[in-house]
Parts: structure tokens; C-alpha cells; sequence
């Protein structure tokens, strides 16, 4: 087994800041769907990830972050803890300055965890305001059928 230098996708800075350029392009040829300022931000967890969904009005995909996206963590303690909520949410408003969302209408799938505490405390440290809060629960044939029993 040979042992050598980890071998990296980009060899040098000026490459890595030519794709950053260009990502930004792209995203600033999408300011537009944003008429208002008001974005939608959908937050739910999975058993190892955290996921933000920002979307638009008419609710149309802007883009998803999640705490493997933004590389906060290796393993599933890592990815699921409450303080990288802040470190995702610093990249999620990189993103709220080039589409120039001011104000957002903040949405839960699940229920109420620790999480969700830090997550709307960050948002009013990073001066975002939040118009409203609602939960998005899904319930099986329109709440009328019982949840399955847990197989033990």
C-alpha cells in the first residue's frame, strides 16, 4: 500500500476562485425571482442531516443547504448539533444578499427541538426578519388514518 499526498480537486487558488466567480454569476442571473424580497425557508431534519429549502413566493426552488452541503461535519453528531445551525445559516445568508431577500416566511417539518430555538435566534442576530412561522406537518389520508405502531 503506497502512502502519498492527498490529491485535491483544484491545484491552486486561482482555479477554486474562478469557480466561486462563476457560481456567482449564475446566481446573480436568478436575482429576478425574488420580486418583493420575501423569501420562504423550509427547515426539517433527517436522522443524520439538516436541511434549509429556500424558495420563492410562488414557491419555486431556489436552492437547499444542508449541513453536509456546507461541510460542518463529519459524522452524524457533528451534522445534527444545534451550533452548526449558525454556520449554515451564515452561508444561507450569503445567499439572502444576492437575491436580496430582506424578509422570510420560516416553515418546520417536524416537531418543536432544540433546533429551533437556535435556528430563529441566528436569524434575528443576522438582522433577518421573519414575517411568519408555520408548521408543515404531513399527516397520512388527511389526518384521518392513526400513525403505524412501532415494531419493537
Amino acid at each position: 500500500m503506497r502512502k502519498g499526498k492527498k490529491r485535491h480537486k483544484y491545484k491552486n487558488k486561482k482555479k477554486i476562485q474562478k469557480v466561486i466567480n462563476t457560481k456567482m454569476r449564475v446566481i446573480q442571473k436568478r436575482e429576478h425571482i425574488f420580486k418583493y424580497g420575501i423569501g420562504h425557508v423550509l427547515f426539517f431534519q433527517k436522522r443524520s442531516n439538516i436541511f434549509f429549502v429556500l424558495k420563492t413566493e410562488k414557491n419555486k426552488h431556489a436552492i437547499t443547504l444542508s449541513s453536509g452541503s456546507c461541510k460542518v461535519g463529519d459524522t452524524k453528531k457533528q451534522k445534527i448539533s444545534p451550533f452548526n445551525i449558525n454556520l449554515i445559516i451564515k452561508r444561507l445568508k450569503e445567499y439572502f444578499k444576492v437575491y436580496k431577500i430582506y424578509r422570510i416566511r420560516l416553515f418546520f417539518r417536524g416537531f418543536i427541538n432544540k433546533h429551533y430555538y437556535h435556528i430563529i435566534k441566528n436569524l434575528s442576530l443576522f438582522r433577518i426578519r421573519i414575517m411568519e412561522i408555520g408548521y408543515v406537518l404531513h399527516s397520512p389520508h388527511n389526518g384521518v388514518r392513526r400513525r403505524k405502531s412501532r415494531r419493537v
